[in-house]
């Protein structure tokens, strides 16, 4: 009877512990606890200056990366908490556009991770490559 009950607070436990995630604009800015946050950012870790905008897809999020005006490409997934200021981007679709290095292209990329430790500051990184935005 003991084991029963543990496995049964076991199980509550991890029900109880949902991953938060948002799939569209409205609930990507309750999960960053920020109603007011950018959705268009530039890029300021290098002189590549690309350009990220989140917008609505259809059922998921959408990120556009552009660069000098190029597609870099075109992200569609979720979003979901990690902890506190760090987040993951789960990818279901990539479209590499032709501003894309062609080793990026050839990438597998099925996750981001993203931190927005400042809400004025955005961190993106997978294992090829980590760019840091601010807000436009």
């Amino acid at each position: 009877m003991k084991s029963l009950l543990l496995i049964a607070l076991m199980i509550f436990s991890f029900a109880s512990q949902a991953e938060e995630c948002a799939s569209n604009i409205s609930e990507l800015k309750t999960l960053v606890g920020n109603s007011d946050i950018s959705l268009n950012w530039k890029e300021t870790s290098r002189s590549n200056q690309l350009i990220l905008r989140l917008s609505n897809g259809p059922g998921a999020l959408k990120l556009k990366l552009t660069k000098n005006g190029g597609d870099w490409a075109d992200v569609t997934g979720i979003v979901c908490k990690k902890s506190e200021g760090s987040y993951v981007a789960r990818v279901s679709n990539i479209v590499w556009g032709p501003a894309a290095p062609g080793m990026v292209k050839g990438a597998n990329i099925r996750s981001m991770n993203l931190k927005l430790p400042y809400q004025s500051l955005l961190k993106v990184s997978v294992s090829l490559f980590s760019f840091e935005f601010s807000p436009m």
